[in-house]
């Protein structure tokens, strides 16, 4: 399977780190990267408050939409309500998934009508922390949405009328195959992660494209064999690595300390 990378940027709001949102743009724009944004559309989470409300954000939005930047409905209020999963993500914290239909359909009528009151109309969507059930999906779909930026299969697949377009691994991935999908959390970002971030970017600009590409490519794969492929990492994910984690660090930590392995005599 041919890679693919494509670059998102979660936590798009007015109250976001403004110096860190106009960096990221002169670094896209430098090497002509055209990423998704999810843009929340109320913030209600402190944590995404960094500074003064931007006035000129909407301005900015539509701005870098006419440059070809794809928009998402990144959530509604970034505000996590509810101890469920859902069907993919390893943490049991979510603002939709274990919130019935009728409300999950309401929050995401109430989140899209915002976001038309300052002009911006799109059919991507992609919940807080990775967390949606089957109720999500309905709720999408009947609310206009088609797209929805997650997943952890390798490869688009389709299902209930919405594609889904794989957000499979964390951090900078450069060995595996499929489509790998960039999540950027730049609100806290460091002058180090800035560094590092243009170091993957040069090493891999052959195979970035704009995100508005991965929405037009026709679906090769097949859409059973991606299903099993994302049940498959999803069990992968709750029950050995989390399980696994822990010790792992501990074993890091040893290493990192020049400290003997638990295997070795003593």
């Amino acid at each position: 399977m041919r890679r693919t990378v494509l670059f998102r940027l979660d936590d798009i709001c007015p109250s976001m780190n403004a110096q860190n949102f106009q960096r990221i743009q002169d670094l896209f724009h430098k090497y002509d990267i055209k990423p998704l944004l999810g843009i929340v559309p109320e913030n209600k989470d402190e944590k995404l408050n960094y500074g003064e409300m931007d006035s000129d954000f909407w301005k900015t939005i539509k701005i870098l939409e006419k440059e070809g930047w794809s928009l998402a409905m990144h959530g509604v209020n970034h505000v996590y309500d509810s101890k469920d999963a859902g069907l993919v993500s390893g943490r049991k914290k979510s603002e939709f998934s274990g919130h019935g239909y009728n409300k999950q359909y309401n929050k995401i009528s109430i989140g899209k009508k915002i976001l038309n009151g300052h002009g911006i109309d799109t059919n991507i969507f992609f919940a807080p922390g990775h967390s949606y059930d089957t109720n999500t999906i309905k709720a999408l779909y009947k609310n206009g949405f088609r797209f929805i930026s997650d997943g952890r299969s390798h490869d688009c697949y389709e299902k209930d009328g919405i594609r889904f377009i794989p957000c499979r691994k964390y951090g900078y991935d450069s060995s595996s195959s499929g489509i790998i999908t960039i999540c950027l959390h730049i609100n806290s970002y460091s002058e180090k992660e800035f560094v590092e971030l243009e170091t993957f970017i040069l090493a891999n600009k052959a195979e970035i494209i704009a995100y508005s590409e991965i929405l037009k490519r026709e679906i090769k794969s097949s859409k059973y064999l991606m299903l099993l492929d994302e049940k498959l990492y999803v069990f992968y994910e709750r029950n050995i690595r989390y399980a696994v984690s822990p010790y792992y660090q501990r074993l890091k930590k040893r290493i990192e300390r020049g400290g003997k392995m638990p295997w070795k005599n003593r």
